[in-house]
């Protein structure tokens, strides 16, 4: 299907050996150990490279990162960062902490992982999904303003999908919440079926092309609120580029909050 997600093995820039996984580093609060769940302020996991391709390593990621408001991190909760490149800004993955972070990158694309190795739960993050062309039809699926914009493309929404849009109140930018029942095989998740219902969201910026990107998380229900927390902090980086307020942060931190209580067993 057109613009579906496809995790595939990718290439960012090629010739330059793969770091090592950086020591995790001591808690922000100072005590070994500290439990940091609630607060504002979170430790920060190196991903790790896990393509059979090297990559050009950019600067190391900092210690620890603060969360924009009204996130706080989530018991049993962590947060992984990649630099894609020397001088760029860190992107950062917030997941359930019992998983590991790596990212697998290709010819345009770079996808990253926080859970367990079994890929059947966790969050992923379609950071860039390929080249421009591809970019721009991403999530056709789901979004009908890049439908619009894929004339000839298939932009059907698979059976069982259900979609809600979302107002992000920036002009241009573009996004859909995403559910689906455990157990099913969907290009939100990829690869194996994820043994838990799997929340995804959707975005674009059409002042950038449009450029397509997404995040999805397959958690138990018990931890819906890592799930929130995780799309939460997806939309905030992605709005952070695009002039979203506080306002309507707040604003949709709630609404995703919503939608993942309302589909919960």
């Amino acid at each position: 299907m057109a613009g579906a997600v496809v995790l595939a093995t990718v290439l960012l820039v090629a010739g330059c050996s793969d770091r090592p996984e950086r020591p995790q580093p001591t808690p922000t609060s100072g005590r070994p150990g500290a439990d940091l769940h609630g607060k504002r302020v979170a430790d920060v996991r190196t991903c790790k490279n896990q393509s059979h391709l090297s990559y050009a390593p950019g600067d190391p990621v900092p210690d620890s990162v603060r969360l924009p408001s009204p996130l706080t991190l989530p018991r049993g909760a962590a947060v992984a960062g990649l630099r894609a490149g020397r001088g760029n800004a860190v992107h950062y993955i917030l997941g359930a902490d019992t998983g590991t972070c790596h990212f697998v990158l290709g010819a345009s694309s770079i996808h990253i992982s926080l859970g367990p190795t079994d890929g059947r739960s966790g969050v992923r993050d379609v950071f860039s999904p390929g080249g421009s062309a591809y970019a721009a039809r991403y999530g056709c699926e789901y979004l009908p303003e890049v439908a619009r914009l894929s004339p000839g493309g298939d932009c059907t929404k698979p059976p069982g999908h259900e979609v809600t849009p979302l107002s992000t109140g920036v002009r241009d930018l573009h996004a859909s919440l995403v559910w689906t029942q455990p157990n099913t095989r969907s290009d939100v998740w990829g690869g194996v079926p994820p043994r838990y219902g799997t929340f995804a969201l959707f975005v674009s910026d059409m002042a950038q092309g449009p450029a397509g990107r997404s995040i999805s998380c397959s958690l138990p229900d018990r931890q819906g609120d890592i799930c929130t927390a995780s799309l939460s902090y997806f939309l905030a980086q992605v709005g952070e580029s695009s002039g979203m307020t506080e306002g309507d942060r707040r604003r949709l931190t709630q609404v995703i909050q919503t939608f993942i209580t309302q589909h919960q067993a």
